[in-house]
């Protein structure tokens, strides 16, 4: 596994003894206090989901980074900079502007990207748990 996940996983990432993931899976409602308090990483049910999780994290990086830093350019740079070259004095100080434009923006988008995959997987997991017996 990553260390990435590891680090988010294990017991006494924190103050609290608590894993980060423990803690955030817990307050979105995915796992009761008892086992995050255990450790994800001690409990056999989530080995799978883990192992599985930490390789589309491995694999599935690569391809975010790529589009992220592709609308950073050719959505949030490329126009804005085009744009306060020809239609602004402000010279060589656009791009400064352009690079707080686009940084601030990828961010944002990162933010909006994320709420809608985890309300995703979070409905699919609530789905899940109601069709078990």
């Amino acid at each position: 596994m990553t260390s990435l996940v590891l680090m988010l996983v294990k017991q006494g990432s924190d103050t609290s003894g608590i894993g980060i993931l423990s803690k955030m899976l817990e307050s979105l409602g995915f796992i009761d206090a008892a086992t995050a308090q255990a450790g994800l990483l001690n409990n056999p049910a989530f080995f799978r989901g883990i192992y599985q999780i930490s390789g589309i994290w491995e694999t599935a990086g690569y391809d975010s980074t790529l589009l992220l830093n592709g609308a950073r350019i050719f959505v949030f740079r490329v126009p804005v900079l085009w744009y306060l070259q020809n239609y602004t004095t402000l010279g060589g100080e656009s791009a400064g502007i352009v690079m707080l434009v686009s940084n601030i923006s990828v961010g944002v988008l990162a933010i909006i990207t994320a709420i809608f995959v985890v309300r995703k997987i979070k409905t699919r997991f609530i789905e899940n748990e109601r069709e078990k017996p």
